[in-house]
């Protein structure tokens, strides 16, 4: 039988809630969150992800960065999801605002999540 504390801290991290830790999900889980979110990481992030460095990211761009290893398999549905998540503006790519804003986002998610997990355990 798993520890609370071990679902609570799995539950946390996994941000989309699939079940899985992904790369994404486990550096954000591992980094302390200030630090992850500042304005130049989450600007150095976006420049690693905005290959053509047009200063906006495509559906392609996320394929190619994040379509090796474990999410190769992944069907076009996904990256459309993720596209749809993230672009606010619905005019197919991601800005760094969009970019932030989604991080932020998912920081936030999990932080609750977590917190919530915690003083559901501790009474």
């Amino acid at each position: 039988m798993e520890s609370p504390d071990v679902v609570a801290l799995f539950e946390a991290c996994d941000a989309n809630g699939d079940g899985k830790i992904d790369y994404t999900e486990f550096i954000a889980a591992a980094v302390e969150k200030t630090v992850l979110m500042s304005n130049e990481n989450l600007r150095i992030a976006f420049n690693i992800i905005d290959t053509d460095g047009n200063g906006e990211i495509s559906k392609e761009e996320l394929k190619s960065v994040f379509g090796g290893g474990a999410v190769s398999s992944r069907p076009e549905e996904i990256w459309d999801q993720i596209m749809a998540e993230v672009d606010d503006n619905n005019d197919g790519v991601i800005a760094f605002e969009e970019f932030e804003n989604a991080m932020r986002s998912i920081v936030k998610r999990r932080s609750s999540i977590y917190n919530e997990a915690m003083v559901t355990q501790a009474e």
